[in-house]
């Protein structure tokens, strides 16, 4: 079974590499982005289809997870995360609401969460979505969470756990990371 996490934002400006990297090393994770699947970037905007890479900051600074995840080596990047030494998600954005604000679904979302987040996710203007691969690590996981609560940071928002049943509306942390 795969692991699905969403955020809805009213806020749909690009999000900044920078920004989204500063966020995650202040939760505690050193992360790098993939454009492509190949090239590392540190600035600019986020796109639809970036992979994160991430893993816990220590005192060593894993070294290897750096290095591998810098130089979008998918075979030691597929090793790390095998041994729970890395994260990795890849993360959708969509800016059409009429994409995912249909009245079925707002509904459905009533009947689940409250009026609440149905009045909220009818307003919102982007999502963003992470989807875990069965057997992802439970650094994958943990990394997908941090990313979103990240991007709420930054512009607000709504988190959803479709596993648990759970959301959480979010306010935009106006404090630089």
């Amino acid at each position: 079974m795969s692991t699905e996490y969403f955020a809805y934002s009213e806020d749909p400006s690009a999000v900044a590499v920078d920004d989204l990297l500063a966020r995650c090393r202040k939760a505690g994770f050193e992360c790098r982005v993939l454009r492509g699947q190949s090239e590392s970037i540190a600035s600019g905007p986020l796109a639809s289809e970036d992979a994160i890479v991430g893993w816990k900051s220590s005192w060593f600074g894993n070294r290897k997870a750096g290095l591998a995840a810098s130089g979008a080596d998918w075979k030691t990047m597929d090793e790390l995360q095998d041994r729970n030494v890395i994260g990795v998600c890849a993360i959708e954005i969509w800016d059409d609401p009429s994409a995912f604000n249909n009245d079925a679904e707002i509904e459905e979302a009533r009947s689940v969460y409250g009026a609440d987040y149905a009045a909220y996710r009818g307003k919102s203007r982007v999502r963003w979505y992470v989807r875990l691969a069965s057997g992802s690590s439970g650094l994958s996981v943990a990394l997908a969470e941090i990313v979103l609560k990240a991007l709420l940071g930054l512009r607000g928002g709504l988190f959803e756990d479709p596993q648990s049943g759970e959301c959480q509306i979010s306010t935009r942390d106006e404090r630089r990371a």
